[in-house]
């Protein structure tokens, strides 16, 4: 009598063990299809790849579980777009939160420069007017060594930024052929230009 007993525990538990592991896997998704059909990723646990936007101040306490003591409020876009069309550059999710003692987590979050890249490990949470509200759970910034020029123009298919010469005539030639590399940035549609041309203005001031 004892070995079915036996049997019959095992079995429980390798259904359960692989429950817990049905349960645990991650998903790959874009934020472009989790926006898209965020039911489809409700409780459900994915990994993406964005680009920075910004930090945000957009909160539903009572209809959501995020609070501004608690959570932080970011925004980015999915890895995919092309930030050179208008539409793709208004297409960002600004419903990403971050909790605040996440301890490193949360200084990579606050690390990030605008239009940096990262990799991130996210719940949707909540759905609320259509929406997901999403928690990020674990956040790897990717492109560290880069400058915010630099990921600017990568977000925008721009060339890297000239390296300053070491002697005055080689800067004279740099700077003559400087107007070239504002041409695929004129090609772009006119708010994505219109993007570009601000962010470029500030990280001037900003040096």
């Amino acid at each position: 009598m004892r070995r079915p007993c036996l049997f019959g525990l095992f079995l429980v538990a390798v259904l359960c063990a692989g429950a817990s592991a049905r349960d645990d896997a991650v998903v790959c998704a874009g934020l472009n299809d989790v926006m898209a059909q965020p039911r489809a990723y409700l409780k459900t646990t994915f990994q993406f790849e964005g680009r920075f936007a910004g930090l945000g101040e957009i909160y539903q306490p009572f209809f959501t579980v995020f609070d501004e003591f608690v959570h932080a409020n970011f925004a980015a876009w999915d890895a995919q777009n092309d930030l050179r069309a208008a539409d793709q550059y208004a297409q960002k999710c600004s419903l990403l939160y971050l909790a605040r003692r996440s301890g490193k987590q949360i200084e990579n979050m606050f690390g990030l420069k605008r239009y940096q890249r990262f990799r991130a490990t996210a719940v949707v949470q909540s759905i609320f007017g259509g929406r997901p509200f999403i928690e990020v759970i674990d956040l790897v910034p990717l492109d560290t060594h880069y400058s915010a020029e630099t990921h600017l123009r990568a977000a925008f298919g721009l060339a890297p930024p000239p390296r300053k010469p070491w002697c005055p005539w080689l800067s004279c030639r740099a700077e003559a052929r400087a107007p070239a590399q504002h041409d695929a940035v004129a090609a772009a549609p006119p708010a994505a230009a219109a993007a570009a041309r601000r962010e470029e203005t500030a990280l001037a001031r900003a040096d």
